[in-house]
């Protein structure tokens, strides 16, 4: 059998620069804290120029200048995202996911167990403000050959978030991956003893749910999990249970996933004081994984 694998090399860079207001103490900002946000050089490349990648993006969904689908290429460049402010998504039903903000009392301290929806259909963005909760943008990707029954594994095969040495709101940072019924979370700067060193990554589940309320995995890159912080470093052909796994396609078929960006608002460290000034970095890189042949 044979196998190897097609690299994006240079796929994503998230540059994230944050301000804040206001002070606090809690997990969740307060209602004065502004969080900008800038997604720029999100280029995908393709050193073989077998794997190739398409994008969307819209502006009611966090970014400044929508992209509708056109042309497959080996390199891709999205555009900024609006200003982003706190908040939680439950992935759990990918069809049909939900996010949620933290319900604030009149004088902007926040609520206790209280959450109010956020539509993540039509719009991400908050009515109260002019930010936006989440960002969101969807990939498609294809292999090009002329063997019809070739099959390969589309994965995230890398990333990371350069991080700052004092400031720990990066640990907040969440990146959600849906294709069809999988799903994934991914936290790439996430900082468990900051966290109390917990054994899942926390939540919002409902309008009343409490902050402690978990996904049911870990935050470790193990199979079966559905949330992670470590992408595995090896991977084989029909390694479909990896957090990082994507889809599968055969041929030339297209695969379509969709991402959710978001700042976390029960992790321990998404309060107003965590913030920096200085943007940091996310990156990322997709591969495709050939299955056997004869």
């Amino acid at each position: 059998m044979k196998k190897s694998k097609l690299l994006i090399p240079a796929i994503a860079f998230l540059v994230v620069s944050m301000a804040a207001a206001a002070t606090s103490t809690v997990a969740w900002f307060t209602a004065t804290t502004t969080v900008t946000s800038s997604l720029s050089n999100l280029i995908a490349a393709s050193a073989e120029g077998s794997l190739k990648v398409d994008y969307q993006t819209t502006a009611a969904l966090g970014f400044k200048t929508a992209h509708a689908y056109g042309t497959y290429g080996t390199e891709a460049t999205l555009g900024e995202l609006n200003v982003l402010r706190d908040c939680s998504i439950n992935l759990t039903t990918p069809a049909a996911p939900t996010a949620w903000s933290a319900t604030k009392n009149a004088d902007g301290t926040i609520k206790a167990n209280s959450f109010d929806s956020v539509d993540y259909t039509s719009s991400s963005k908050d009515p109260k403000s002019s930010y936006y909760f989440f960002a969101k943008f969807d990939l498609k990707f294809k292999v090009e050959t002329t063997d019809a029954a070739m099959k390969n594994d589309i994965i995230l095969s890398e990333g990371s978030l350069a991080t700052l040495a004092t400031e720990k709101i990066y640990s907040s940072v969440r990146v959600g991956i849906v294709q069809g019924t999988n799903y994934h979370v991914w936290a790439p700067g996430f900082i468990a003893a900051d966290n109390g060193t917990p054994s899942a990554l926390s939540f919002v589940t409902s309008a009343t749910a409490a902050d402690t309320t978990t996904y049911t995995y870990t935050e470790s890159a193990t199979a079966g999990q559905k949330s992670f912080k470590t992408i595995p470093t090896t991977y084989t052909y029909d390694s479909t249970t990896v957090p990082n796994y994507i889809g599968r396609v055969t041929g030339s078929q297209e695969i379509e996933a969709s991402f959710y960006v978001w700042f976390e608002g029960t992790d321990a460290d998404c309060v107003v004081d965590k913030i920096s000034a200085t943007a940091y970095t996310l990156s990322m890189k997709f591969a495709a994984v050939k299955g056997p042949t004869a």
